[in-house]
């Protein structure tokens, strides 16, 4: 019964050249600097990608020609069927890409999250990548590294996750 926008969709056309489509959004507003978080673990990685940050946040990464800086609200709809991999918080948002069949780390930033993050995470349909507590993100990096690197561990996520969401929820909350 979960409303899903209708242009977001399971088709997913192959990366150009075949690198990994990393997107990193943390939610409606990241208030916590989660996006900061993730793209500086992200940059320590040794790995071939290319990700998107979703932010109004300066950070450093015209250095590093993996990232690109995206304005929210600047077609961030369409990076729904353009991402492998999403790196999100556990909201809407994580449903969202869940639902066009991407694979998805998430975080846990708020205590509304707590349940999404366990029962998605237990349910093995995506993995945990951190928790915000004590005023700070306790980032789980080798689990970021994992889901970059591990193409089985990414099959399986998306394997489990196939059949849990749908965009039949707006229809069905008509009914």
């Amino acid at each position: 019964y979960i409303p899903i926008r209708k242009n977001i969709r399971r088709d997913r056309p192959l990366a150009e050249n075949g690198k990994l489509r990393i997107t990193v959004i943390g939610g409606g507003t990241d208030v916590y600097g989660f996006v900061t978080a993730i793209a500086e673990t992200l940059r320590k990685l040794r790995v071939d990608f290319l990700a998107r940050v979703v932010t109004t946040s300066h950070i450093e990464l015209e250095q590093d020609a993996r990232f690109e800086v995206v304005e929210p609200g600047r077609d961030v709809d369409s990076m729904f069927c353009d991402t492998d991999i999403a790196f999100t918080t556990a909201g809407t948002t994580s449903l969202e890409f869940l639902s066009s069949g991407c694979v998805v780390g998430i975080a846990c930033a708020v205590d509304n999250q707590k349940n999404n993050y366990s029962l998605l995470t237990k349910l093995g349909i995506a993995k945990p990548i951190g928790v915000y507590a004590n005023g700070a993100w306790q980032i789980k990096s080798d689990d970021i590294l994992a889901l970059v690197s591990d193409s089985t561990l990414r099959n399986d996520l998306r394997k489990n996750a196939a059949n849990f969401i749908d965009s039949n929820g707006t229809k069905r909350i008509v009914d």
